[in-house]
């Protein structure tokens, strides 16, 4: 398998407000232009914005790391903070340097309740093994759909794997993770490219997906 691209990746970590936020409060304009500061961000919302469906910024970076972290998204709400970047690791380092920010420059305090971390990670992949060879035991009905379709004008194509996911049934309690591939839009078929979405960790998606090609292989 080969990696093509981190295509995104977030990192959420839930928070009570009663427990996490100041027991004084906090000036909002002035906490959004200190977190709009602090990491550069070139989109800020506004104190209406903030307020209503959280404060959502775009398009930053954080320079006071070992590694320079480009950030596509941060989000404060009431009951989440997220950060999206290219890798979770990097969200992780954010979302730490985020907390201390606000702790020390704000009076936000540790919670109580301990916090969930939710996790996703797209990725674009070409798998080395073609995902199509392991559902040859399909085989009489994709030739009866092939068939049928034929019978349409305009419908002469062949058919074969496009896409596959597993989840959760959300209708039970708890988050509600996924794993799931789909061809690469825009990109012809016979390159094995896919793009890939997993609720995550950057590395463990990688290692699923390079489990998954091992798998595929042996469906040959």
């Amino acid at each position: 398998m080969k990696l093509i691209a981190k295509d995104a990746a977030i990192a959420a970590i839930t928070v009570v407000s009663d427990e996490f936020k100041p027991q004084g409060g906090y000036y909002l304009p002035e906490l959004l232009r200190s977190i709009a500061e602090r990491y550069e961000l070139a989109k800020v919302p506004s104190v209406e914005d903030a307020k209503n469906v959280g404060a959502v910024f775009q398009n930053g970076h954080l320079t006071h790391s070992p590694k320079p972290i480009n950030i596509v998204e941060l989000g404060l709400f009431n009951d989440a903070i997220r950060v999206t970047a290219t890798d979770t690791v990097d969200c992780e380092v954010v979302l730490i340097d985020l907390f201390d920010f606000l702790k020390q420059s704000f009076g936000f305090r540790d919670q109580i309740t301990e916090p969930t971390r939710v996790f996703q990670s797209d990725l674009i992949v070409e798998f080395d093994n073609d995902p199509d060879k392991a559902f040859l035991f399909l085989g009489p009905l994709i030739e009866f759909l092939q068939t049928e379709s034929k019978s349409f004008k305009g419908f002469a194509k062949a058919l074969q794997f496009n896409r596959l996911g597993f989840g959760a049934d959300p209708s039970t309690p708890g988050i509600s993770p996924e794993f799931a591939f789909e061809r690469r839009i825009g990109v012809p078929w016979s390159a094995n490219r896919y793009f890939c979405k997993a609720h995550l960790r950057t590395d463990t998606h990688i290692r699923a997906l390079e489990m998954l090609d091992g798998l595929l292989a042996g469906r040959r």
